[in-house]
């Protein structure tokens, strides 16, 4: 709340002393040439600093959205939303919230995520760098890798390795590589070995 407060202040001076109306012309004359319009622009800033801040209030009473940081905008009545929560039924709420807010035309939740959306996008990366390194390490390295049989699965930063190799070097081997990927939480290995004959 004090920092929309202080925003709207400083957009207020910025306004009054360092428009380009100062920089072109006389300060006198511009003010009474501009006055009608520096007011116009000065009340449509603490119209949006209004607004930001009843949304702010209004999502720090709900109980259940009060616990995140969302950072709350609002320019021309375009309520921009930016943060991080854990569900979409969550961001979904913050936005009827905000829609609901007098004064609010629009809601901009395109930097409003969902906390699980990333956790998928990290899962995805980790998979593709174990499947990366025991390619790599079959064609360049030392160790003894099974690439092309054992798949790879990622969820919440746990990776399952599944499928048959040749011998259990090779399956301590993939559990050794992929352990050594960052943000891997701990690798949960199936991998059989085959029987030799």
């Amino acid at each position: 709340m004090k920092r929309i407060l202080f925003q709207t202040v400083i957009a207020l001076i910025f306004l009054l002393f360092v428009s380009p109306a100062f920089a072109e012309r006389d300060p006198v004359a511009a003010i009474g040439n501009d006055v009608s319009h520096l007011i116009k622009d000065a009340g449509n800033l603490v119209q949006d600093g209004v607004i930001s801040a009843a949304v702010v209030a209004k999502l720090s009473l709900d109980k259940n959205l009060a616990q995140y940081d969302i950072d709350v905008t609002a320019h021309g009545g375009v309520v921009t939303l930016a943060g991080i929560v854990n569900s979409d039924i969550e961001a979904n709420q913050m936005i009827q919230i905000a829609s609901a807010t007098e004064g609010v035309k629009a809601v901009d939740s395109s930097q409003l995520k969902i906390k699980k959306d990333e956790q998928v996008m990290a899962d995805i990366a980790i998979t593709s760098k174990v499947k990366s390194i025991f390619i790599k390490e079959k064609l360049f390295g030392s160790m003894d890798v099974s690439a092309m049989h054992v798949s790879v699965e990622t969820k919440n930063g746990i990776v399952y390795l599944s499928g048959t190799v040749d011998n259990i070097e090779q399956a301590e081997n993939a559990v050794k590589l992929a352990q050594s990927i960052q943000g891997v939480v701990r690798v949960d290995s199936s991998i059989i070995v085959r029987k030799q004959s």
